[in-house]
């Protein structure tokens, strides 16, 4: 097992003050992204594993939130998890006390070699300073025939975020490890956003073959997410942060966001009291408000599913879901 090793880089202390608070636990956009949908994506992709695993590391575990699921699909399996923060750590130690848990420093996880046969981690290696060190780490650790599921932010040309980036001057930042990042994901501590084909090829590199591709967030998926995962601040964020690249641009994308965030006040209005008194007539209209916003906070996760179904195999997603086997 390798050593366990202390971490201060700014990356360690910007998630240490993260987790300090409500993050990726009971923030809004975590509540969405555990929500039953979602789940079932994570799900569907841990149904392409071919085997069930004994032993499977949660990488970048955070504060446990796949760990609950992970156990329940596998209810044999001995269940490990690491994250960069010590504070996260402490959480979810304390929320899952019967497995085991570890900080590290981000690179080297302290873990034996070929000690485990699934490795998952969900929204992670957008995260991390050098991908390729993770990538090397997480083949490390695999056992030979055992499986990596890797979920996070995808790049690839076609989804509905993509177009509107590519409407925008200047979206694409650059990275240190030559790739781009979108601006609007700078403050979410994002450090990358690769295509699918640029993930295979690094853990090919590393001895992992790709044996699945899925994706999400082709349209409905991500107007799922801006309307119900994030809210007014996010959505103008994404689409205020840089100048259109011609009027026409400009003319759609300000649609697009008035939209976007009608539908997120709308949908607000589930939460009317219709117990409290007011005249007849306004009454009513709270009444069918009421009914009308529950209606569209049903219609887009089912649209959200329906794209899932339908298109999941469809490389144009704004998130990709991997899986590989090591020979």
């Amino acid at each position: 097992m390798r050593k366990r090793t202390s971490n201060s880089s700014s990356t360690c202390q910007l998630y240490e003050q993260r987790y300090a608070g409500d993050y990726m636990d009971t923030d809004d956009y975590s509540v969405w992204a555990r929500g039953d949908l979602n789940t079932r994506k994570v799900i569907d992709a841990l149904a392409e594993v071919q085997k069930e695993p004994e032993n499977i590391l949660d990488y970048g575990c955070g504060v446990g939130g796949w760990i609950e699921l992970l156990s329940r699909i596998y209810p044999d399996a001995k269940i490990s998890g690491v994250d960069i923060s010590s504070t996260a750590i402490e959480k979810v130690k304390t929320k899952f006390p019967k497995y085991h848990f570890e900080s590290f420093d981000g690179t080297g996880a302290p873990f034996s070699d070929a000690e485990f046969d699934m490795i998952f981690s969900y929204h992670v290696l957008e995260h991390v300073e050098d991908i390729e060190a993770s990538a090397c780490d997480i083949v490390r650790m695999l056992k030979s025939g055992g499986y990596a599921v890797i979920i996070f932010p995808c790049g690839n040309k076609g989804s509905f975020l993509e177009r509107v980036m590519r409407r925008l001057n200047d979206s694409k930042l650059p990275t240190g490890d030559g790739r781009s990042v979108w601006f609007f994901e700078v403050g979410d501590g994002h450090l990358r956003r690769m295509t699918s084909d640029d993930t295979v090829a690094i853990f090919k590199k590393y001895g992992l073959a790709n044996i699945s591709q899925l994706f999400s967030g082709h349209f409905f998926g991500t107007i799922d997410w801006l309307v119900r995962g994030t809210g007014p601040t996010y959505i103008n964020q994404v689409y205020s942060g840089r100048d259109p690249v011609g009027r026409l641009s400009a003319i759609r994308l300000d649609l697009s966001r008035r939209f976007l965030l009608g539908m997120h006040r709308l949908i607000q209005m589930k939460a009317l009291d219709v117990k409290k008194k007011r005249n007849p007539v306004k009454q009513m209209a709270v009444h069918a408000v009421k009914q009308f916003a529950t209606a569209i906070d049903k219609v887009l996760p089912i649209l959200n599913a329906l794209e899932w179904k339908l298109f999941r195999k469809r490389k144009n997603g704004a998130a990709q879901y991997l899986v590989f086997k090591k020979n």
